[in-house]
């Protein structure tokens, strides 16, 4: 006959975890925190783009002695303008890229299970607009052309 402890049977068996063991508190999503800075990183490179060719533009449009046609279109071709513009442009696709694998990121950091989503969350939505917008300019731009 088997030893039978009126306390054991109170005791929930098959738990999981010692009587006196220490739960540990939920720990961040590895993925979210990726995506937090991926996208901050890709925000950062947007910024800096557009600031360079702005100022590069800018510079260009100084040196001009008045804004006429043929000014302009001699400008579209000096060679040091044409680089930035496909520097920038490369510049504007590596970007979309990286926040399209930031939201990537944040997607699978909010589905992982037992942990916080606070990262996950910043990081789909930053890269999400930063998806989103140069995705609406390149529809609404494809749109204008059948006006």
């Amino acid at each position: 006959m088997e030893n039978f402890n009126e306390h054991e049977s109170e005791r929930p068996r098959d738990s999981g975890y010692a009587r006196n063991e220490f739960i540990a508190p939920e720990k961040h999503s590895g993925p979210g925190i990726a995506s937090f800075i991926v996208s901050l990183l890709a925000g950062i490179g947007y910024i800096v783009l557009i600031i360079l060719s702005t100022a590069v533009l800018a510079n260009k449009l100084a040196a001009l002695p008045d804004l006429t046609i043929e000014n302009i279109e001699q400008l579209q071709q000096t060679p040091e303008l044409v680089t930035v513009i496909l520097f920038v442009g490369l510049g504007m696709l590596g970007a979309f890229v990286t926040s399209l694998i930031a939201l990537v990121l944040g997607i699978i950091g909010l589905l992982q299970k037992n942990r916080k989503k606070a990262f996950a969350i910043t990081g789909t939505i930053l890269s999400g607009i930063m998806v989103g917008i140069p995705l609406l300019f390149f529809l609404l731009s494809m749109g204008m052309g059948r006006i």
